[in-house]
Parts: structure tokens; C-alpha cells; sequence
């Protein structure tokens, strides 16, 4: 049986501050990482890009060789997905060049998933940005985790 591991990556930002999350779960359901990050972006896509990047280098050192991983930005999933689409705009410059290193990162794996979900389907991530936000870093190490449900501190 191919044990496939879950992702879930999230952005946030309050002007031009940004807080970037990710979570990666084991098939039985235990904490294989997870991480928060500030960083200056006024481009919130930029921001859940990097996040996926990120979430995506983060697996590749872990080893993980099957992942499904989700992000609730659906312009970025679906920019990702089109292998002929590209970002417009003032950071196209700089978000086609971290989509290339996504793209050259998908090849690595043996299988991959990468799909979007509405922010209610994305709690656990979206939980993260907002402790953070409040100067809460939360840890569960190993611990049995549920995506599907908000952290509670």
C-alpha cells in the first residue's frame, strides 16, 4: 500500500507583513513538520506561492515521495497546474521564477496532488498564521493531528 502524506500550506498578511504556514502529516496522522514564517510581501498570491514552495522543499527533504497537498489560494494551485499559464502583474517577474522551481520540484516526486480547498477546509494552516499573528508558537511534535480541525492554544 503507497502511504501517502498530507500537506497543507497558508498565507496571511496584514498589510505588508505576511505570515506563511506549513503542516505536513504522516499517513497515521502524526506531525511531520510544520513551521511558521514573517516576510515582507504586498502580493498576498506571492505570498501563498512561496508558502506552497516552501511546503514543497520542506517534503523533498523529508524524503516524502507521495504527497497530497493542499493550499487555499485557487489562482496559485491553478497557475501551478497549467503548465503553459504564468503570473501577470508588478511580481511576475519574481513569482514565474519561484512557479519554475514549484514546477522543477513536482518532478521529484514519485506522486503528488496539488489542490485547492476554501479556507474552511484549510483550518489547521490558516490556525497557524493566526496564533502567530497573536506571538503564540505552537508545537505538537509527533503529536496526532487533525487537518480538518482549528488549533486550539
Amino acid at each position: 500500500m503507497k502511504q501517502v502524506y498530507i500537506a497543507r500550506c497558508d498565507a496571511s498578511n496584514k498589510g505588508s507583513e505576511v505570515i506563511m504556514s506549513n503542516v505536513i502529516v504522516s499517513p497515521n496522522q502524526r506531525l511531520v513538520f510544520q513551521s511558521t514564517n514573517k516576510a515582507s510581501y504586498t502580493n498576498v498570491a506571492r505570498a501563498e506561492l512561496q508558502a506552497l514552495h516552501s511546503l514543497l522543499s520542506h517534503a523533498r527533504r523529508q524524503n516524502i515521495e507521495r504527497l497530497q497537498a493542499v493550499s487555499d489560494c485557487k489562482t496559485v494551485v491553478e497557475v501551478v497546474l497549467s503548465p503553459k499559464r504564468k503570473f501577470k502583474g508588478s511580481d511576475a517577474k519574481k513569482m514565474n521564477g519561484l512557479l519554475q522551481k514549484i514546477r522543477e520540484l513536482i518532478l521529484w516526486f514519485k506522486e503528488i496532488k496539488i489542490m485547492f480547498k476554501k479556507r474552511q477546509h484549510n483550518v489547521y494552516a490558516d490556525s497557524l498564521c493566526h496564533l502567530s499573528w497573536a506571538g503564540i508558537k505552537f508545537s505538537k511534535a509527533g503529536g496526532e493531528v487533525n487537518l480538518d480541525k482549528p488549533i486550539k492554544p
